[in-house]
């Protein structure tokens, strides 16, 4: 499971994250608010007929491209292809950014619409060892707009070879400026797949169903080269409440370049929202293996805001011992601490899972980083026991927590298959789905007489 979210302020620097360099330059780029009167994105003058208005308004978020051909692009140096609808071939731009990473910009042009307006699409092709953060990006690119209605999210797994998680961000949107109230559909698109993210944003008016169609065309047809290089597994969930999509979690394993370890990387966005706010929370951990599989080095980032930030990160000491470190507001605290069971995550955990869940063992415990009540940097863990074949449930338990009952202890329980891995973990306030999964774990992790 991934850990509760701390619920405390905290701002450290973010300078090494690699926000797609399109962003601040296209048609949803989270420009100022001179950027809102373009095309698509305004509405009649304050104190104007209501009906003209309404009109207007109706007019400008239904409007949709039409008659668009195919066009294939190629990246320079082979780093991608897609296949794209426009009016005329996308633009391409590509540069590396500070960080040593790389990015590109792909312009899809929509043509004109009703007003006369030039209207485009933005999408960013950028190559990091970690996606990149969904809600600082939607926040991003929404710019001074601000959202009108509560906003729909949407998980699903792409089509095609490459594959990879989307998720999409939609809400009617408007920016009031004087005497005049600008107004637009944002339409925000990604999809992660490991050392890749790809980033479509529009906030002028309408064009959703057209946004969808482009981007599944793009996410789906998109070619990366090498993208797949040592990744042993994928796994991708959707967290809903209801029925609606709240956020998703997208994780790899990927062979170690060098060393013959293994990294793992898991990254997570989580979306609550009423009809009075809403707020997204980001989440990211690498972690660092032997060839045999223990933790070298673990690091946790959460995102409260572009610029609150929490990091949390882990190494071995002496003795068994764990050295743990929080970064918050500008400084540091840390601690060593005996843990009571390895660090871990969920998905290296899944041979262990299976045993617990088949009647093989009667329970398992592993730890994971996280804040405690007191802000303090510590562990927490996660005990699992036995509920029915391939059901578990799951227990947290906060390290050094003394505590007489456990009735306040996280909850939840976890569906399994036949190798261990959640497909489905049932909380108190969500449910998580998983919707893809691919590869294997390590064959050494795998427990004998089991299928990798």
């Amino acid at each position: 499971m991934l850990p509760t979210l701390p619920r405390y302020p905290a701002i450290v620097s973010v300078a090494a994250l690699a926000l797609p360099f399109a962003l601040g330059c296209g048609s949803g780029g989270g420009r100022s608010a001179a950027h809102a009167r373009g095309p698509g994105a305004h509405a009649e003058r304050t104190g104007a007929d209501p009906a003209l208005r309404a009109a207007k308004l109706h007019r400008i978020r239904h409007w949709e491209a039409s008659q668009l051909k195919m066009f294939h692009v190629e990246l320079p140096d082979g780093m991608m292809s897609a296949d794209v609808e426009g009016k005329t071939p996308p633009k391409v731009a590509c540069k590396n950014l500070d960080d040593g990473s790389r990015s590109c910009a792909i312009v899809l042009d929509l043509g004109k619409d009703d007003d006369g307006d030039t209207r485009t699409v933005e999408c960013a092709a950028t190559w990091t060892s970690v996606p990149l953060p969904f809600g600082i990006m939607v926040r991003a690119a929404l710019g001074r707009f601000g959202l009108d209605e509560p906003p729909r999210v949407d998980v699903a797994w792409a089509g095609g070879s490459d594959g990879g998680l989307v998720a999409r961000f939609n809400a009617d949107v408007s920016y009031a400026a004087e005497d005049t109230t600008f107004v637009g559909t944002a339409k925000f698109a990604a999809r992660y797949s490991p050392g890749h993210t790809l980033f479509c944003s529009d906030t002028t008016g309408g064009a959703e169903a057209t946004m969808l169609r482009l981007t599944s065309q793009l996410f789906d047809s998109a070619k990366v080269k090498g993208l797949t290089d040592g990744v042993l597994i994928q796994d991708a969930t959707k967290e809903r409440r209801g029925d609606a999509a709240t956020g998703f979690r997208f994780s790899f394993i990927r062979k170690a370049e060098e060393g013959g370890g293994f990294t793992e990387v898991s990254s997570a966005f989580h979306l609550s929202s009423t009809d009075q706010h809403w707020d997204v929370r980001d989440y990211m951990r690498s972690a660092s293996r032997d060839p045999k599989g223990a933790i070298e080095s673990m690091k946790q980032v959460v995102w409260l805001s572009p610029k609150h930030v929490v990091v949390l990160s882990a190494k071995p000491g002496e003795q068994g011992r764990l050295r743990i470190k929080l970064e918050n507001n500008g400084k540091s605290d840390a601690l060593e601490l005996t843990p009571r069971a390895p660090l871990s995550t969920e998905i290296w955990e899944s041979p262990s899972l299976l045993r617990v869940g088949s009647g093989g063992s009667p329970k398992h415990r592993y730890a994971f980083l996280t804040v405690s009540e007191d802000g303090e940097p510590t562990l927490a863990y996660s005990n699992l026991t036995r509920i029915r074949d391939g059901l578990v449930q799951e227990e947290v338990e906060v390290h050094g927590k003394k505590s007489k009952s456990t009735s306040k202890n996280e909850k939840n329980e976890l569906s399994l298959d036949g190798r261990g891995f959640v497909t489905k973990q049932v909380s108190s306030d969500s449910v998580d789905e998983r919707i893809h999964i691919s590869g294997a774990l390590p064959s050494a992790l795998v427990p004998k007489g089991k299928k990798p």
